[in-house]
């Protein structure tokens, strides 16, 4: 089979990068190493996972990374929190906000969290390979 894109990564970033280029037409295949996609994702935020801060602006999130962090202004202007938010919550996944400004499903379960980004994953036709 031949491919449009290859993402290298199955983490969060990884799935909806794939997720996206394979939704808008692109043929994709996404590579783990790992033998499961998010492993480290089920384990965020005590298991929980938190999804996003919602709170500070943009600049106070870029001036947290110096002054390297300029170039972080124009991928977090297009798609940052609250787009982050509405990306879950229309696949079906209720959001709920805490102290902190910190953003969790309601559910409080970090599956919940993976199985809508796997759904996503087959719904834009990514071919997945794992253990690779």
């Amino acid at each position: 089979m031949k491919y449009d894109v290859a993402v290298i990564g199955g983490g969060p970033a990884g799935m909806i990068a794939a997720g996206r280029a394979g939704e808008i037409g692109s043929r994709v295949v996404l590579i783990e190493k790992n033998k499961d996609l998010g492993t480290k994702l089920l384990i965020t935020g005590k298991g929980r996972c938190n999804i996003t801060n919602k709170g500070d602006g943009l600049k106070e999130i870029i001036n947290r990374f110096g002054k390297n962090g300029k170039f972080l202004f124009s991928p977090f202007s297009k798609f940052g929190v609250d787009e982050t938010i509405i990306f879950f919550e229309s696949k079906g996944l209720k959001t709920k906000i805490e102290r902190g400004g910190r953003v969790f499903s309601v559910s409080n379960k970090s599956r919940d969290v993976l199985d809508v980004l796997i759904k996503y994953l087959k719904k834009s036709h990514v071919d997945v390979k794992t253990n690779s």
